[in-house]
């Protein structure tokens, strides 16, 4: 997830405007912050995409400075936009979707889910009569776990295949009343129209190209624009920000916190704890576009009484678009506010727990210099595979091996204080264990010598144990869950960690 601040969005898509479609039209500027999860299969992941975006990447070029913030949510990732994150599995069925939904959405609590599914049950044949009635049960799924969010149920596109085509009218033909049925019993459901994609816009007979995903994104687009003005969205859930950029932390070892994360809470240094009120967004800004800056739990860094003064104070503060706001990313780890041209800084380089941060005089020193989470794969020199959380798995418990680099969520490591993270949790030993063999997972984290992995000469060495994290039998096969072992110095012991 990257929190994206929309004054950012429209240089990311601007490839959007070349497609021979007219743009969606134009909703009023408001205050809405949307946290989208697109749910659903191969299409929600843009399969056959040029880009790998498929409909998201058209929808939130649309959405680009007609809302405050737009954050894509999910397990997976796909494509080449600034936040690719989704939730559509290839190949899934709607049975098959609802088993994986209700642990994202207690992870990543999103406001609006977008929704498409259905096809895979046809193309299985797969008790296709009843098809309509699993959906059903899975928006109403999404909606007792997520009462104030609003599903965007989308009807299934038109497809190549003459009987198949057949079998998707029936289906869309249930759709109106289980989506009316819903909405009058004050449910915040509503049917998008996909019906302006024809043959013409399908890559295979099946799935969109990229003239179909642009206007399948116009269409929730369209359904965005409608539920904003019916008054259903509300503002994401406090507290559950999700997949967040880590700590920022100073060369003396501590972190920016943000205490109780209330309006108006002082920003401070602490001990590096990894707990929410240290799990910083830093929503792409620097200092050649601007319009940075820096969020927790969907407060932003603000300086106080708009001071643009040396020693003007930093607090956390509802976002607000506001200059005295905006934190750009500099080259040398500064954050640097462009109204005063001041950078945030830790007065005096002090290292006492709760001393609040301010601007400053930009010295490039390293109380104003803000370090990042090492952040991307961890590959193995055995076999050139990557570290992988089984599956993509939300869960603790879940195995850590080697598979096939694949640019996947799974893939994705954050390593900070020698801490490895994969969405908020921890690399670990199975129990806190230290013999030879003994299996690796991802844990909750609790900042154990049994979580502390130390970077030695390639290795990866285990604190509690001394010993190196392990591809056992130096095995090339896919799914082989890691363990550690005694140091050997061999290639299934050494990792090319991310750089910073």
């Amino acid at each position: 997830m990257v929190r994206l601040p929309q004054s950012l969005l429209a240089c990311c898509f601007a490839m959007s405007a070349l497609l021979p479609f007219a743009a969606s039209p134009a909703i009023a500027q408001t205050n809405t912050n949307l946290r989208i999860m697109p749910l659903g299969d191969s299409i929600t992941a843009g399969l056959h995409s040029s880009t790998g975006n498929g409909y998201r990447g058209p929808l939130v070029a649309d959405l680009a400075g007609q809302v405050l913030y737009v954050d894509m949510v999910g397990w997976r990732v796909a494509g080449t936009m600034s936040d690719p994150d989704h939730a559509g599995t290839s190949g899934d069925r709607i049975d098959q979707i609802a088993s994986k939904t209700t642990s994202g959405l207690n992870l990543y609590k999103p406001n609006v889910v977008t929704l498409l599914a259905g096809i895979n049950d046809i193309g299985q044949n797969y008790q296709v009569s009843t098809a309509p009635d699993r959906l059903a049960s899975l928006i109403d799924q999404i909606l007792s776990n997520e009462p104030d969010a609003t599903v965007l149920v989308a009807d299934l596109i038109v497809n190549a295949n003459s009987t198949t085509e057949s079998e998707v009218k029936t289906f869309n033909s249930a759709l109106p009343n289980i989506v009316n049925t819903r909405a009058s019993a004050g449910k915040h459901v509503y049917l998008v129209d996909t019906s302006a994609l024809t043959t013409a816009d399908l890559a295979d007979g099946l799935h969109p190209n990229d003239a179909g995903y642009k206007k399948l994104g116009d269409a929730f687009y369209n359904g965005v624009q409608a539920v904003i003005g019916k008054g259903w969205i509300k503002d994401p859930v406090a507290g559950s920000i999700t997949r967040p950029t880590g700590s920022l932390y100073l060369a003396v070892g501590k972190c920016l916190d943000g205490g109780s994360l209330a309006s108006g809470n002082k920003a401070a240094i602490s001990t590096c704890n990894g707990a929410a009120a240290q799990q910083w967004n830093l929503n792409n800004g620097n200092t050649a576009t601007g319009n940075g800056n820096v969020t927790a739990n969907g407060m932003c860094l603000d300086i106080v009484n708009n001071g643009t003064a040396n020693k003007s104070l930093v607090q956390l503060y509802p976002c607000s678009k506001g200059a005295n706001q905006v934190f750009n990313i500099n080259s040398n780890g500064s954050l640097v506010n462009p109204t005063s041209g001041r950078c945030l800084d830790d007065p005096g380089g002090s290292t006492t727990d709760g001393t609040q941060l301010e601007i400053f005089d930009c010295n490039g020193g390293p109380n104003q210099t803000w370090l990042m989470p090492q952040q991307g794969a961890i590959t193995s020199s055995l076999s050139g595979k990557c570290l992988d959380d089984k599956g993509g798995s939300p869960n603790a418990g879940t195995h850590v091996d080697s598979f096939a680099c694949n640019s996947n969520f799974s893939q994705q490591w954050s390593i900070y204080n020698n801490l490895i993270k994969f969405d908020g949790r921890c690399v670990g030993v199975v129990g806190g264990a230290t013999a030879n063999g003994s299996l690796v997972e991802t844990e909750t984290c609790s900042g154990s010598s049994s979580q502390t992995w130390t970077p030695t000469n390639g290795t990866l060495v285990n604190a509690k144990s001394g010993r190196c994290l392990d591809i056992p039998g130096s095995s090339t096969t896919d799914g082989i869950q890691l363990d550690i072992a005694d140091c050997s110095g061999g290639s299934n012991q050494k990792w090319t960690l991310p750089n910073l």
